[in-house]
């Protein structure tokens, strides 16, 4: 194999655009190319942080399908203008506003017309000249809109964040417009069949080309870090008792079962109960964390997460009862 301090990386942007780079690897052993190159490209298009219009609400129209009144612009035209929108990372969800009236004449509506409704919160979203629609004279546009941070791609259907009463959008996430790679043959001596691996990539400019192949590189590693540790770490077979906890007890209300073996279930993290994603989610945003932090909670209290239907429930009581455990009696 190859010393990596042979391998040399070749960095290339452009001096006017830097959301537009290409990254040159080599030599590589062979395979390598095709084995890195792969994994960054899925790193960089769906682990890269950025934000979205998860939502919007429109004074006026309910759906899609509606015009509104003094907008020469339809709503699925407005809402795709939405999408495209290059918006930094937030660090908690934010509910902005657009609110134009126009005079006499046609006014155009831009995203330097967005504006937060909590002036503490901060919001960048690039290309401010950029128009979101055209007002008639005399017209009048009012929208709220609905953004957050996120990952990759979710579509309209699997939004749990779209408050209800508003039209959900599908939420781009991803800051990479686009990354592509590819592998060529590289000399090393008299031996020709060494990996190039040449990666080209370009972004929404929220973040430049160079700190999102950073990030996804970083990101690479720490994903293999246990396996690396796994040399120092006496492995333990798995005890298959351990799988199903199952406690049984004298009386359906007596909680004192086998403490220290509950204590132990009560310390993992919910995601060992193996619930769908939108529970998962609903219970994530909640701050439930654990098992234990789940059964504190009574019926109605999780009921009325938001954005948890009357199937996810059933699904949350079940999953729980697999373990003999259950939510809090009410007081």
């Amino acid at each position: 194999m190859l010393d990596i301090n042979d391998t040399k990386i070749k960095y290339e942007d452009n001096s006017e655009n830097k959301n537009h780079a290409t990254c040159t690897c080599e030599p590589l052993d062979r395979g390598y190319g095709t084995t890195i190159g792969s994994s960054l490209k899925r790193i960089l298009l769906s682990s890269i942080q950025g934000a979205a219009v998860v939502a919007v609400r429109f004074n006026g129209a309910d759906s899609m399908e509606d015009q509104l009144e003094g907008v020469k612009d339809s709503i699925q035209d407005i809402v795709l203008r939405l999408r495209e929108l290059s918006i930094k990372p937030v660090e908690a969800p934010i509910k902005a506003v657009v609110n134009v009236e126009a005079g006499a004449e046609d006014t155009q509506v831009t995203v330097a017309d967005i504006t937060c409704e909590d002036q503490e919160q901060e919001l960048e979203i690039l290309e401010p000249e950029t128009c979101l629609a055209t007002v008639k004279a005399g017209g009048k546009l009012e929208m709220e809109l609905y953004i957050e941070s996120g990952y990759g791609y979710v579509s309209a259907e699997k939004n749990i964040s779209a408050p209800e009463g508003t039209i959900a959008l599908d939420c781009v996430y991803s800051p990479l417009r686009r990354v592509e790679y590819k592998v060529q043959n590289t000399r090393v001596g008299n031996t020709t069949d060494y990996d190039k691996l040449i990666v080209e990539l370009e972004t929404d400019g929220t973040i430049s080309a160079a700190d999102a192949l950073r990030e996804s590189a970083s990101l690479m590693i720490d994903s293999l870090i246990p396996m690396w540790e796994l040399a120092d770490t006496e492995i333990e077979e798995p005890n298959p008792e351990l799988n199903n906890v199952i406690y049984q007890t004298g009386n359906e209300d007596d909680e004192a079962a086998d403490a220290s073996g509950r204590a132990d279930v009560l310390d993992r993290p919910i995601e060992d109960l193996e619930l769908n994603v939108r529970p998962a989610n609903c219970m994530k945003r909640a701050g439930i964390v654990t098992i234990g932090d789940l059964i504190q909670k009574t019926d109605e209290e999780v009921k009325t997460l938001r954005n948890l239907g009357s199937k996810s429930f059933d699904e949350i009581v079940d999953k729980l009862a697999e373990r003999g455990l259950k939510l809090k009696k009410a007081e």
